[in-house]
């Protein structure tokens, strides 16, 4: 289902590096921060990257981040189809952490992390982080005769 996403021009850069294996699961998680206190349940972990060499020009510098997004929606949705938990896990992460991290997973440096998705089985019951949903009229615009 990820690779129906929508991307620039078609170009199709998103990328998925999915281990199951728990010792390299938990060493790549050991760069990622926010998996803390549920990491070490999770049954497989992925990585979505996007292929920078996919984008040529400088004013596409960030179509990435975008197309990256789209790509991981699909495959969440694809999860979730499949009867598969995912959560969300960011890469907020400085530089050197970013290479050392390439370097220890053998992800090619062209490829630009996007995020990592914990996978795993849903249990019947389970705690879900929840904050209130912004109303419409706080997020939406309606622009006319501009």
């Amino acid at each position: 289902m990820a690779q129906t996403a929508p991307s620039v021009c078609n170009r199709q850069a998103g990328r998925i590096h999915i281990v199951e294996d728990a010792a390299t699961r938990d060493r790549w998680l050991r760069y990622q921060n926010g998996n803390r206190g549920f990491g070490e349940t999770m049954g497989a972990l992925a990585v979505v990257t996007v292929d920078l060499r996919a984008f040529l020009e400088p004013e596409e510098r960030f179509q990435g981040w975008i197309d990256g997004g789209l790509f991981a929606m699909n495959f969440i949705m694809g999860l979730h189809a499949q009867r598969l938990g995912s959560c969300c896990l960011n890469w907020s992460s400085p530089v050197g952490n970013d290479r050392e991290f390439h370097r220890v997973s053998g992800i090619p440096d062209q490829e630009r992390i996007i995020m990592f998705i914990a996978i795993g089985e849903l249990r019947d019951d389970f705690v879900v982080a929840r904050s209130p949903r912004r109303s419409l009229e706080s997020v939406v615009t309606f622009v006319s005769g501009r």
